[in-house]
């Protein structure tokens, strides 16, 4: 790596696995391939209970910090203790070469930024959405406020900004930040190559019928409503079942309402999540949240499974047009019926669409790529600042 043996790596993402989510993966991801190349990477954290407050996992160095968890765990904020003091310090003594900076707002990166700068620390900022987190009411209001100070404050320490999609690097745009770039959410491919699809008679005895899958944090704006909505409307026209992957607060709610064509799995660990993929037909993703890129639509592309997705982050980045899949540019249950009955009722439509996607993906969206990008950003900032 021109003349770069290996480099000291710090992320700082305010959550971090087993918490399941966008951010967490592609922090996870990203250490992984960091440390495949030779880097030394350390993870800092939020503390999990059970888990401890520093441990080594697949040669990823974790550091979990006291919090106190708000907005139902979503928003956790670092609390003084004796932990964050010696973590601090530490830092300081012994400097990593580069930091990454995971979202714009958490405390964590608060921290992350007036750390890296007070030590002359070289760091980056890579920006997972393309909305506000709350919206409505005097909530909303105060929440966008403090978006908007947190993110100026943290760009007066830290300007290089970059997002996992170009619809984030865009986003930033709101916030007077302009993007240096992109480092796209992507997937490891051999390792989803590795993975057996599942047993398909597990979930159904018809050989023909349809297997439609929505994977995501249950909860409304994700879009399992509309997605039901939309498949009972159409049921006596298609042969299909759905799916449902994930936790969250409309679980038990959706348990109790499951039939046998609306199976509920439940949360599933990685490599069975893959297995289901590749079993399925269709993933679909009506979600209107703030998505930045949707690590369950390139995980589906990697499976190729036949993706159907609302125009939400960077979506519209792989799915450039019909012949990749159906992009929903508006999101609502008629468009979401529409693109079922044709993608149920045409085997031969999904199939090219599903090999088509997966060729975009592996062209453009690995972490192999991802990861390149970033060590030549890192190895150009240090070179600058030697």
């Amino acid at each position: 790596t021109d003349g770069f043996n290996y480099m000291n790596f710090y992320i700082f993402s305010a959550q971090y696995l087993p918490t399941v989510g966008g951010v967490e993966r592609y922090t996870n991801s990203l250490a992984l391939q960091l440390v495949k190349k030779g880097h030394n990477v350390t993870v800092v954290t939020s503390a999990v209970e059970g888990l401890p407050a520093d441990e080594d996992e697949n040669g990823i160095n974790i550091i979990r910090l006291p919090v106190i968890s708000l907005m139902n765990g979503r928003f956790p904020v670092l609390k003084s203790s004796s932990e964050l003091r010696e973590f601090k310090k530490k830092f300081a003594e012994n400097k990593p070469d580069f930091c990454v900076i995971q979202t714009r707002f958490y405390t964590n990166s608060i921290m992350a930024a007036r750390l890296c700068a007070k030590n002359k620390v070289p760091a980056i900022v890579i920006e997972h959405g393309t909305a506000h987190l709350m919206n409505g009411g005097l909530f909303g209001v105060a929440g966008n406020i403090y978006e908007h100070l947190v993110c100026r404050y943290i760009y007066h320490l830290c300007p290089e900004f970059y997002g996992v999609s170009q619809k984030c690097s865009e986003w930033l745009e709101h916030f007077g930040i302009i993007s240096s770039g992109v480092l796209y959410n992507s997937v490891n491919i051999e390792q989803i190559n590795r993975i057996a699809p599942a047993d398909r008679t597990r979930y159904t005895e018809d050989p023909n019928q349809v297997l439609i899958i929505f994977s995501a944090r249950l909860i409304v704006e994700k879009g399992i409503y509309k997605l039901i909505e939309a498949f009972q409307g159409i049921s006596s026209e298609i042969n299909a079942k759905i799916l449902i992957v994930g936790s969250g607060v409309l679980y038990e709610e959706l348990k109790s309402k499951e039939t046998d064509n609306i199976l509920v799995l439940g949360s599933m660990k990685y490599d069975d999540a893959i297995r289901l993929y590749k079993s399925g037909d269709i993933f679909c993703l009506p979600t209107d949240y703030p998505e930045g890129f949707p690590t369950t639509v390139l995980e589906s592309a990697a499976c190729t499974t036949m993706v159907i997705a609302s125009d939400r982050g960077g979506t519209s980045e792989i799915i450039k047009d019909d012949s990749y899949g159906v992009l929903l540019k508006e999101n609502t249950v008629e468009n979401i019926q529409r693109a079922l009955l044709k993608a149920c009722n045409d085997r031969c439509y999904r199939k090219n669409c599903a090999e088509n996607l997966y060729r975009e993906l592996i062209n453009n969206f690995t972490w192999e790529k991802t990861c390149n990008k970033l060590i030549s950003i890192a190895e150009n900032t240090v070179g600058r600042n030697i």
